[in-house]
């Protein structure tokens, strides 16, 4: 775990760097091709291409390193954890562990593995959000403060909707999980009866069984899953006004003179 995050911590401190770098090297050399006909030549801006090309090659190489040992460290982290599991599940007595047998069973065999998405992909996009957002602040600041002060009063709006929207969706999404997990118990509970069945003659209507359990559970995930996007469109909503917030600001001053093409 500890290897985990040293490496996710690095990689998303060089991933951060290189963005902002490349921002900068860009908007300056777009800004001058446009603004001084002298220097539209190959020539002339031949350090910047070659400071650009590498940052993307560091950039690059940075993402893929990450993915690879992303993987490796999600799948040592997950093996501790099913390690963990059957050892408080083999340390139960009898009766606690029948009456933990769906959970323990989920866990091990389906939710553990869920969490290797969580491991690869959103806890170092957290990450590096948390490093990318201050730091772009700072250099917003230092390019233009009043583009700063506006993303300072913006961004704030994304966390409280975030809290406002995840206690709308927890309410809702609640009965659909409980709901599934009644589901699955009784589908495995069907699933693991199966030889009984067939030992006593009872086992023609259980494909029909398992087929409705299935029916059921497949719509009450889907049903989780709609409000899950629904909630994701909302957030990306508020993000896209904040951004035009500040892109409306900056070609209103851009059109009057009143900041540099560079900056903007």
């Amino acid at each position: 775990m500890r290897r985990y995050l040293i490496v996710t911590v690095c990689c998303g401190v060089l991933i951060a760097g290189c963005a902002i770098a490349t921002a900068v090297v860009l908007g300056h050399l777009v800004a001058g091709v446009i603004t001084d006909p002298a220097t539209r030549s190959l020539g002339y801006w031949r350090s910047a291409l070659l400071i650009l090309v590498a940052l993307w090659t560091v950039r690059g190489l940075t993402q893929w390193l990450h993915a690879r040992l992303g993987q490796r460290g999600a799948s040592e982290v997950i093996a501790d954890l099913s390690g963990l599991v059957l050892r408080s599940v083999t340390s139960l007595t009898p009766g606690a562990l029948a009456a933990r047998r769906d959970d323990a069973a989920t866990v091990v065999t389906s939710g553990l593995d869920g969490l290797r998405p969580y491991f690869t992909a959103c806890l170092p996009a957290l990450f590096l959000a948390a490093v990318l957002t201050p730091a772009t602040v700072v250099v917003i600041a230092f390019n233009d403060f009043q583009s700063a002060v506006i993303v300072l009063v913006a961004l704030p709006l994304i966390p409280i909707f975030m809290v406002l929207i995840g206690l709308a969706t927890a309410e809702r999404s609640s009965p659909a999980l409980a709901a599934m997990t009644t589901l699955q118990s009784r589908l495995m509970d069907l699933i693991a009866g199966i030889p009984t069945l067939r030992a006593l003659g009872r086992a023609d209507g259980t494909a029909d069984r398992i087929a409705k359990l299935s029916t059921a559970h497949r719509r009450s995930a889907m049903a989780t899953l709609r409000i899950a996007f629904l909630s994701a469109l909302v957030l990306e909503l508020i993000a896209t006004l904040g951004v035009a917030l500040v892109a409306v600001s900056i070609g209103l001053r851009l059109v009057h003179g009143e900041m540099t093409l560079a900056a903007g």
